[in-house]
């Protein structure tokens, strides 16, 4: 019977921790469909969807995302476009250097020209959309503190 209180505090963690999953995996579909769009505003996108960057550099982060944005916006139009989990990708596929923690904030976009770029979210924002491939492994390039 002592059992009982327990096993109901480990099904609801278990529960949070799945919607926690699907909440940011609605966060990052609704980027992507905002960013899809052909009138897509790169300071709004910024503004609803990006972590707060701290002033070190600030103006040079915002260029750097907005060209992001750019080029991942022309990549989007093509169509195709699909949106996964890193832990649900083929092993073979994940290269990315990073604790293993944090690989369930990990999603993958990929679309007809194959990968388009990886999102990490951190707080339900996102903290990073750039990678940097190095022989053959990825690393992820934060944008936030």
């Amino acid at each position: 019977m002592k059992k009982l209180p327990i096993l109901f505090a480990l099904s609801g963690l278990i529960l949070c921790m799945s919607f926690r999953t699907e909440d940011d995996l609605s966060f990052v579909k609704s980027f992507v469909r905002d960013l899809s769009s052909n009138h897509y505003q790169s300071k709004t996108i910024i503004s609803n969807y990006f972590c707060t960057m701290s002033e070190e550099n600030h103006e040079e982060k915002l260029k750097v995302i907005e060209i992001q944005l750019k080029s991942i916006h022309k990549y989007l139009l093509m169509g195709g476009v699909k949106i996964e989990k890193y832990s649900a990708i083929p092993a073979k596929d994940q290269n990315i250097i990073i604790e293993e923690a944090k690989k369930k904030d990990i999603y993958r976009v990929s679309g007809r020209q194959g990968l388009i770029f990886f999102i990490l979210m951190e707080n339900k924002q996102i903290s990073s959309i750039s990678t940097l491939n190095k022989g053959g492994s990825r690393v992820i390039i934060k944008i936030c503190d």
